[in-house]
């Protein structure tokens, strides 16, 4: 992940756009991104004995469908051309797994129920 924070932020745009096309009647898609881009210093007695560059990026992706929800997880590249079809994979995999899950009589479409967690 050797972008810039506002490319990052673009490519994560990109793809959200990308997959939200992609709905078909009736889904709902909600898409969280956890990622951090950091520097350490380990210390041992007084020295430094470690420093590095930390960069590190996930996508959670949760499709509701019919009062059924199912998520999937995976890295975040920050490369679109690699996230994409990764993302097309997985949203391709919910549709097909979420048919077989039982009903939730207690689901809340995605907006309202994240809208906190922004």
């Amino acid at each position: 992940m050797n972008y810039s924070l506002t490319q990052l932020e673009d490519n994560f745009f990109a793809l959200a756009t990308a997959l939200v096309s992609q709905l078909q009647a009736e889904e709902h898609l909600t898409l969280n991104l956890s990622a951090e881009r950091s520097q350490f210093t380990r210390f041992n007695q007084g020295k430094i004995r470690q420093t590095g560059l930390v960069a590190d990026g996930d996508i959670t992706m949760i499709l509701q469908l019919t009062e059924r929800e199912y998520f999937a997880e995976f890295p975040f590249t920050g490369n679109l051309e690699i996230d994409l079809p990764t993302a097309t994979y997985h949203l391709n995999n919910l549709r097909t797994e979420i048919k077989q899950l039982p009903v939730n009589p207690y689901i809340v479409l995605c907006c309202l129920r994240y809208l906190y967690s922004i």
